[in-house]
């Protein structure tokens, strides 16, 4: 049996159950397709991979490369895998936070700003003539033994006065301040200026030798009614309200997959296996007493006595009977007992040691949820994790990014708060930066994220957030999913094998799909990849053979519904594939739309002449194309009357020469 496929058309292999569909689709063509790729690679790399067996068949001849988009119901069970991770659109989407994000304070919510020195120096220009300065540079926060060699150090480079937590002293001073054990913040009195506008050389140097100082980190003590106002600066990211310093953002820190943007507390999954209520406490008739929390006694014998001592105090001190049914306690009681008060310290037995501490109880479950993490006993480990279910992270909220990646903000949105958007939101959220003029330098970014949002938006998915987990998508939406990512690739000459793609879809949906698949036809390829209008009148006779008057005007009709009327370049390419096509009515209309166009470029109407006059068209068509050859090639004169871009071009040249004085033309020596 022999089977001949087209190229460049949707073929369907159709049959009952068993008669072999995906056997030719996958164990054929998809296999051959894999193994002629292997082949292709180096000894070396194939030695480092399996070998493809090769399909039962005698020969397959012109086959493409092949990607096949297979049905994997549940194949993906990745928590970290989402709809925007598997289309790579969280990947284009972290550019554009990272260069036109507008990024705040963590501690107040203020802009973080990168300042020069001129830039610190404007921000002191509102400080009144007159106003007494300091300029100070942080030296270090440590032990006042360490502080004391590095206050040494300072006298030693000339510096005389230091800054002990707020208080200005002398080094000498400065001994008397820098003991006990508690960590103390050090700071060196770089200068002492009278502010003015004589002084700003002055103050120019001493804040640039207190950057230097502080690792481009100082502070200015402007004088007012008795007080010191303190105004932070910085050369680092840092804020413009509390002088706070950021380092800067890497894509990696938008990414839940990278430890330097995963939320610590559930490492970017967005859940928490924690302990819950419901599962810990089976029985309310019981008493704290008798074991209501069940977990509570899943310990070792020491851990159990530590844990009855601190029941016990907490008795004591909250109070309540420790033999009451737990029913009966009060809310606040329970909620002590599992969730612990902040704000409410208690006199508890410590890990280490007898005597109690004075401490914040956190709660029974924060204290399991720590045995759980640092047990190494297996066992304890599994029966601890029955009492547990998954639940929203308290840290992150479910959105998985760190505090860090969430502080950046683009058109008022985190990047979190866009990946939870619907597809056609996130699609007209991603239209709207097209105007943002901060996204400009990653227009090429925005524009791949559009087109794979559009892509999905053709597939019918439009009902899908981005941060849908891939697990839970059937396999119908998995496939157009993986479909989507393809076709935004933009690859040319690929053979794509799907399985049933229009599985579970709606016959609206069908339609859309396939009018996603038909966007890769020849218009839409010409306009990406710029081929020659040689090459398209190629494809186009490939696919649709020697159109005639009908085909030909349908094909017209194309492409006047994929080019602006405007452009003049992709209507040029349209007046040659028709022109190649021998059809003088169609290339007349080319040319028309070419003349509206209004080009001002000598080399496209002289190439235009060229091909016009090879075709050997009737004489009046002939002629006006002999006319404009010669003004266009007038119009620069002599020799170097136009510059050629590419070898195409000059081949183009030289044939178009011969075929002049074929006609017996006149032909001057500038001109050839």
């Amino acid at each position: 049996m022999e089977l001949t496929i087209p190229r460049g058309q949707l073929t369907v292999i159709t049959g009952v159950s068993g008669s072999g569909k995906s056997s030719l689709a996958f164990d054929t063509l998809h296999a051959e397709g894999s193994r002629q790729y292997l082949e292709s690679l180096s000894a070396k790399a194939r030695g480092m991979l399996d070998a493809a067996p090769r399909p039962d068949v005698d020969f397959i001849r012109g086959l493409s490369p092949v990607i096949a988009i297979a049905q994997r119901t549940g194949g993906n069970t990745n928590p970290r895998s989402t709809v925007a991770t598997l289309t790579e659109i969280a990947d284009h989407a972290r550019p554009l936070w990272i260069i036109a994000g507008d990024r705040r304070c963590l501690q107040d919510g203020h802009p973080v700003r990168r300042r020069s020195l001129d830039d610190n120096l404007r921000a002191l220009e509102s400080i009144p003539d007159g106003t007494r300065l300091m300029v100070v540079a942080p030296v270090a926060k440590d032990k006042p033994s360490v502080l004391l060699e590095a206050s040494a150090d300072l006298g030693r480079r000339g510096f005389s006065r230091v800054r002990v937590d707020g208080v200005v002293a002398t080094l000498e001073e400065a001994a008397g301040l820098l003991t006990g054990r508690e960590a103390k913040q050090l700071d060196v009195v770089v200068d002492r200026i009278v502010a003015g506008p004589d002084q700003r050389s002055r103050l120019a140097d001493s804040l640039e030798l207190a950057f230097r100082e502080g690792r481009h980190r100082a502070s200015v003590l402007a004088e007012k009614d008795g007080r010191w106002e303190e105004h932070v600066l910085s050369l680092h990211l840092a804020c413009e309200h509390c002088g706070e310093t950021y380092e800067p953002i890497s894509p990696r820190a938008l990414s839940h997959n990278h430890p330097e943007g995963a939320c610590a507390d559930c490492g970017g999954l967005g859940r928490q296996m924690r302990f819950q209520e419901s599962l810990s406490i089976r029985d309310e008739s019981l008493s704290l007493h008798d074991g209501v929390v069940k977990p509570w006694k899943c310990a070792t014998r020491k851990t159990l006595i530590r844990r009855n001592a601190i029941t016990r105090a907490l008795a004591e001190q909250a109070p309540f009977d420790q033999k009451t049914p737990w029913r009966e306690l009060p809310k606040a009681v329970r909620d002590l007992l599992l969730h612990g008060d902040p704000k409410r310290k208690f006199l508890l037995p410590p890990p280490k040691g007898r005597k109690p501490v004075e401490t914040v109880w956190t709660g029974m479950f924060t204290e399991l949820e720590h045995a759980y993490r640092t047990t190494t006993g297996e066992s304890l480990r599994q029966r601890l994790l029955q009492f547990q279910a998954g639940s929203v992270c308290a840290g992150c909220q479910g959105r998985r990014l760190s505090a860090t990646a969430l502080s950046l903000r683009l058109n008022g949105k985190t990047m979190a708060e866009f990946l939870a958007m619907t597809i056609p939101a996130a699609l007209e959220f991603t239209q709207q930066l097209a105007t943002h003029p901060g996204v400009m330098p990653a227009e090429e970014a925005r524009r791949g994220l559009e087109q794979r949002l559009a892509f999905l938006h053709e597939a019918g998915l439009n009902y899908l957030t981005l941060d849908r987990e891939c697990s839970s998508l059937s396999g119908g939406e998995a496939q157009r999913v993986r479909l989507a990512t393809q076709l935004g690739l933009g690859l040319v000459g690929v053979t794509y094998v799907l399985d049933e793609p229009s599985i579970g879809l709606h016959q609206r949906d069908n339609d859309r799909l396939l009018a996603t698949l038909r966007s890769m036809d020849f218009a839409q390829l010409t306009k990406s990849q710029k081929l020659t209008h040689a090459r398209l009148a190629q494809i186009v006779l490939h696919r649709y053979g020697k159109p005639d008057a009908a085909g030909l005007a349908a094909l017209t009709a194309q492409y006047d519904a994929a080019y602006p009327a405007a452009d003049f370049e992709l209507n040029w390419i349209l007046t040659e594939t028709l022109a190649f096509l021998q059809s003088p009515t169609l290339a007349a209309k080319g040319m028309a739309l070419v003349a509206a166009a209004g080009s001002q470029e000598p080399e496209m109407e002289f190439m235009r002449s060229l091909r016009m006059l090879k075709t050997g068209w009737t004489p009046a068509l002939r002629e006006q194309q002999l006319n404009w050859f010669v003004k266009a090639a007038s119009y620069r004169g002599g020799s170097s009357f136009v510059k050629f871009k590419t070898l195409a071009t000059s081949l183009w040249v030289s044939a178009s020469i011969s075929i002049l004085r074929s006609k017996r033309l006149s032909v001057s020596t500038g001109l050839q």
